[in-house]
């Protein structure tokens, strides 16, 4: 374990790598955005990802909101050196950063590091000015979808915007968004936090276009028919707010998994069964929902289970909810949606989760201090292998 020493001068809100996890992207209250090269002391590229001796160098630094900035996020890698960022000032801002002039030697002297930054010089491509309250989570949707940008704000709306032509980053437009003020309590405003309100996309490309929202202490699993319905509910199992939400990579599992981080304490994974007909024959398409797997389940687990057949997805909720989930979701039957693992070893707030590249491990943080990794076991309970402690 070791520290990355940044140039920021408030608290530090959120940091990205980019999908080959040389760049560094990170954001804070300080109102800037500042992007740090990994390299290594002799310069050789690659390997300083793994290499203990590496060192994270400063190459571009700007103020980038008006306010703190909550997320950052890099697009996918075919989309170009892109990020985008989200603050409490109610914008969204995309950023194109020119990373061809960057020095990949061992050659830190401040001379070099200020002419680094003075060649990246990162161009604004647009900005969203929609929402009516600060944005709390932004999400490329992957990248088969095309280049588009989703985000969650504190006025209720989700927004979904596109690129219109890939040969002008600054050609984005509003495609739609989604009201989802009826399913907050009265006092949301009162309640409302940046590490409350998450999105996270399924990415598959042989499924549906689905992504899972949280917002304060609920969460919906969203499907894109003709537009966004909310088709399951993960309410009853959260008796807090959820403050991160992960859908993991498929790697060709028949299943998916999703993890929750939650106020009371709980690591939560869940798997989500998609039956044979939903993906090659359609809604009408013959059904082998009687064939999910649950030769490891235990006599409690059908309490855990979420399908078309077991009313508990309209008539059930979290005590700490405040609306009926009934009239709101139009239930997939070709879904089942069930709760396989608990864990609450960080015996405190759980912050962040997320999945590694192949969807087989998953890290969370907690208050505790503590950075723990879980593995499933053959019994499908998810197991901490490894735990890494501020200490070390």
């Amino acid at each position: 374990l070791k520290p990355l020493i940044v140039k920021h001068t408030e608290l530090i809100h959120d940091i990205a790598y980019d999908y080959y996890g040389r760049y560094i992207a990170t954001c804070s209250s300080d109102q800037h955005i500042q992007v740090y090269l990994l390299s290594s002391n002799d310069g050789s590229g690659q390997d300083a990802i793994i290499n203990s001796d590496s060192k994270a160098n400063l190459i571009d630094d700007w103020k980038a909101h008006d306010s703190s900035i909550v997320k950052i996020k890099w697009a996918a890698p075919e989309f170009g050196n892109i990020i985008a960022s989200c603050s409490f000032d109610k914008s969204v801002k995309i950023w194109q950063i020119n990373l061809s002039n960057v020095n990949y030697n061992n050659d830190t002297t401040n001379n070099n590091a200020n002419n680094m930054r003075a060649l990246n010089k990162t161009k604004l491509l647009n900005k969203f000015l929609e929402a009516n309250g600060p944005v709390y989570d932004i999400e490329f949707l992957p990248s088969h979808l095309g280049f588009k940008l989703a985000t969650i704000s504190s006025d209720g709306f989700i927004r979904f915007y596109e690129l219109v032509d890939l040969s002008d980053f600054t050609s984005w437009q509003s495609l739609r968004e989604f009201d989802f003020r009826s399913y907050l309590p009265s006092n949301h405003l009162s309640n409302a936090t940046p590490q409350a309100y998450n999105l996270s996309w399924c990415p598959s490309k042989f499924s549906k276009e689905r992504f899972i929202a949280t917002f304060l202490n609920q969460a919906y699993i969203f499907q894109k028919h003709k537009q966004y319905e909310i088709v399951k509910s993960l309410n009853k199992f959260h008796t807090g707010l959820i403050r991160d939400v992960s859908w993991a990579p498929t790697m060709g599992r028949s299943y998916h998994l999703i993890a929750t981080a939650c106020d009371d304490g709980q690591v939560r994974v869940f798997k989500l069964y998609e039956t044979f007909s939903s993906i090659f024959y359609g809604d009408n398409g013959p059904s082998l929902f009687n064939s999910i797997p649950d030769s490891n389940n235990n006599n409690n687990d059908n309490n855990n289970l979420i399908t078309s057949n077991n009313p508990s997805i309209s008539n059930n909720s979290s005590t700490s909810n405040t609306t009926s989930d009934a009239h709101q979701i139009k239930d997939d039957p070709s879904l089942a949606l069930k709760l396989i693992s608990t864990r609450g070893q960080h015996h405190s707030i759980v912050w962040s989760v997320s999945w590694n590249v192949t969807g087989t491990m998953l890290s969370s943080t907690g208050d505790d201090g503590k950075i723990m990794f879980w593995k499933m076991a053959r019994n499908n309970e998810f197991i901490c292998i490894s735990c890494v402690t501020a200490e070390r």
